[in-house]
């Protein structure tokens, strides 16, 4: 789910920046433009549950590829990069909270926040959903409500947006749980006790 956020941020900033370059710049319809954002958001859990597939066929027909049992090594070295990566970060926090250095970054930091702070409609939006965030996601409930629009399913088949939406997620969330399984049964084999 951090993902879709940070990728949702991401997509607003990119969207964002060039139309506020005039107020007739970039102009569409608020729904297609949901729409188009939910198909990329279906695609993209489509993607993940292939991969994940990819996975299961290549553990179960490759010999000794112990596949599961490897990934812990990823983990493994996962761990331990963001462990010296946090530390990394901490010199680096460290240094900027001291009040003796950088004080016009520190400035900075502070007078962001209170930009964003004094701007939330701007960026956040309002209960009705009109600007901001909210907008953007008030315009893809009323692309999902609209049954009208169409996408592809994991069948192939053209299906409402609402449909194929629920189906990948539902996809997603199974093929996580036996991912897990699949990892967890591995532990014994990949950590021994010595």
């Amino acid at each position: 789910m951090k993902g879709y956020v940070v990728g949702l941020v991401l997509t607003i900033m990119l969207v964002t920046t060039p139309a506020m370059a005039g107020s007739n710049d970039f102009n569409m319809n608020g729904t297609q433009f949901a729409a188009a954002f939910i198909k990329n958001t279906v695609s993209n859990l489509d993607l993940g549950a292939k991969f994940l597939h990819l996975l299961y066929e290549v553990n179960d027909t490759e010999q000794n590829s112990n596949l599961f049992q490897n990934l812990w090594g990823l983990v493994y070295g996962g761990v331990l990069v963001s462990g010296w990566n946090n530390q990394v970060t901490a010199e680096v926090l460290e240094t900027l909270a001291d009040s003796n250095n950088l004080t016009s970054q520190r400035t900075n930091i502070s007078e962001s926040i209170r930009m964003m702070a004094t701007n939330t409609s701007v960026v956040f939006g309002d209960v009705e959903g009109t600007q901001g965030l909210a907008a953007l996601l008030n315009y893809q409930v009323k692309a999902l409500q609209n049954k009208s629009i169409t996408t592809t399913n994991s069948t192939g088949a053209k299906v409402p947006l609402v449909e194929a939406y629920a189906e990948a997620l539902a996809n997603t969330i199974t093929d996580n749980i036996k991912f897990t399984m699949e990892l967890f049964k591995a532990i014994p084999d990949a950590l021994n006790s010595s």
